[in-house]
């Protein structure tokens, strides 16, 4: 037989429970797709006995139990991120199949009541994350260099190509919303495509339509209360003509999921698409923070298991001190003429890289012997991949895919930054910690006092700063003057920064009940290039109607035709 070699895109990792085998689907550069069985080596949880006294006494006695357990050894492991030291822990692999996982669950509820044991972990991985965070230790959807011969996978590598974390896999996808109703009509769109209407089930076009175009992901859009049978019905058809699909149901979703947002959630926790697109954020870090964690030799405690770094008891002014979130410095109501806006780019993570903050390690600044703190060799990942994209983005006509593909990808991999941040003290993370979230919000404070100072000796007037960005303007400063003071920011606060938008006029707002007090993230301008921007009124808001966001948008294009702030004023 000969080997063969091939490129693709890694576009499902799944578990067959009926033959206890993980399944790999594999979509190759020619659109061919191919499927491989896999054996799962490592479907292991461990035991910490309460003394190593009664540990050796549990260990003899499951060791008679041939039934359950496929082997049982003693084995030396992480069990808590700020101990450096290593516990002796029981390993058990057992001989459940996927499909008695009833009987799974019983075993392990026995063992939590047992007197002998302390605590029990990597109890709640599936068979599909202990094969991909233990052997294949690749992202699905990445792209990946297969090594087979006929239906034998001999190896598959990761293929490291930055053009390609741009562009997305060539996988197609097939969006299906069903309406309400005793024969409920089907919304059938391919991509980005103009809909097409069945009229149900029994219409033989749905067949046609899924047999000519073959896709590689149907996401099937239903409520809860969609009749099951019509979902049956649906999966069948799609089933018997596409064998290596992958059916995703998305429950109560009003938006379409777009495959960029997809495959970022994919690649980011390393979880397949099946799983990556239904899960909420704090899960897929939960997933992604487990895989680093298995990769660094620990093991995972039960998820809700408080972690114990997560609050303590403090003083009433420790408290006050510390627990802060972001600063705003309040705008200035009104017309602002030559207003420079800069930004700090991902301020936040790169606070969280360049001070080595992470669950593990804070206060103390210490890394561990083979790796970075976790939260941060998380963070800078996914930094590197922002400012390649941002780069990559400069490159392309704004009117392009690629244009629109690496926008929607900078936006998700920033909602995932965000998320990052804003989950580190929260107590449904498993490994929270809040003097980690304190103290990212405290460096913060400090950077934006540091820059209102910096802009104000220089001579800048200082109008609105909004948590990472300042607002600010100086008579006859030229675009030049603002560049200078971003640089002269960015040498001392260490901090990469952008001049977002160079307004030639901009309004700040005040909120709509009371005109004396200031509103934040409310303002509208025009900057120098022509373009109207605006934060908070109704050319922003989802739920305005059309003809008034046109309107408002003709108003502020004719309020700004002038070429002063004093014609705008003026002008009737």
């Amino acid at each position: 037989m000969v080997i063969q070699t091939a490129d693709g895109w890694l576009l499902d990792v799944s578990h067959d429970s009926s033959v206890d085998a993980i399944n790999l689907i594999i979509k190759l550069q020619d659109d061919k797709l191919v499927s491989f069985k896999q054996i799962l080596k490592e479907n292991t949880f461990y035991i910490l006995p309460k003394s190593q006294l009664v540990g050796e006494d549990l260990f003899q006695q499951l060791s008679r139990n041939d039934q359950l357990i496929k082997k049982i050894f003693w084995d030396e492991k992480y069990i808590d991120l700020a101990d450096k030291n290593k516990a002796r822990l029981i390993g058990i692999s057992t001989n459940i199949l996927g499909n008695q996982t009833q009987l799974y669950r019983a075993f392990i509820k026995k063992l939590r009541m047992d007197s002998r044991v302390r605590s029990l972990y990597n109890t709640e991985l599936s068979a599909t994350q202990h094969f991909i965070y233990n052997q294949l230790k690749i992202a699905p959807t990445s792209k990946v260099r297969i090594k087979y011969k006929e239906e034998e996978l001999l190896s598959v590598t990761k293929l490291d190509d930055d053009n390609d974390d741009i562009a997305n896999p060539p996988f197609t996808m097939m969006h299906i919303g069903i309406s309400s109703g005793n024969e409920p009509k089907l919304n059938v769109r391919l991509d980005n495509q103009t809909a097409v209407i069945f009229h149900g089930i029994s219409d033989g076009s749905f067949g046609s339509f899924v047999n000519e175009n073959k896709p590689d992901v149907a996401i099937i859009y239903a409520d809860y209360h969609q009749d099951q049978c019509t979902l049956t019905s649906i999966h069948n058809v799609i089933t018997k003509l596409s064998e290596h699909i992958v059916i995703i149901y998305m429950r109560d979703k009003t938006e379409y999921i777009s495959l960029v947002e997809m495959v970022e959630k994919a690649r980011f926790s390393y979880l397949p698409l099946k799983l990556a697109s239904k899960y909420g954020m704090l899960r897929l870090i939960d997933s992604r923070i487990t895989f680093e964690l298995i990769r660094r030799n620990f093991v995972v405690p039960k998820k809700n298991t408080v972690s114990q770094h997560h609050e303590e008891i403090r003083t009433l002014e420790n408290i006050i001190e510390m627990d802060k979130a972001g600063m705003i410095i309040s705008p200035q109501i009104g017309l602002h003429e030559n207003v420079a806006v800069l930004d700090f780019n991902d301020e936040y993570a790169n606070i969280i890289t360049r001070h080595n903050i992470s669950y593990e390690n804070f206060p103390n600044d210490s890394k561990t012997d083979e790796y970075s703190a976790i939260l941060p060799s998380i963070v800078q990942e996914l930094v590197a991949k922002r400012v390649h994209l941002k780069q990559f983005l400069k490159t392309q006509q704004p009117d392009s895919s690629l244009y629109s593909c690496c926008e929607a990808r900078l936006d998700m991999l920033k909602q995932i930054l965000v998320c990052l941040y804003g989950t580190s003290g929260s107590i449904w993370n498993r490994y929270s910690n809040v003097k980690v979230f304190e103290e990212i919000n405290k460096l913060a404070r400090q950077i934006l006092l540091q820059a209102k100072d910096i802009v104000q000796i220089a001579g800048f007037e200082l109008i609105y700063a909004d948590t990472d960005a300042v607002f600010l303007k100086k008579n006859d400063a030229t675009r030049k003057d603002y560049e200078e003071i971003m640089n002269q920011l960015i040498r001392e606060t260490g901090l990469q920064m952008t001049l977002e938008f160079h307004y030639k006029f901009l309004v700040l707002l005040y909120i709509e009940a009371d005109e004396k007090m200031e509103a934040k993230k409310h303002y509208f301008g025009l900057t120098y290039d022509n373009h109207l921007i605006t934060r908070g009124i109704d050319t922003r808001r989802h739920d305005s109607p059309v003809f008034i966001k046109e309107f408002q948008e003709t108003l502020l294009s004719k309020l700004f035709g002038c070429d002063t702030a004093k014609e705008v004023l003026t002008t009737g």
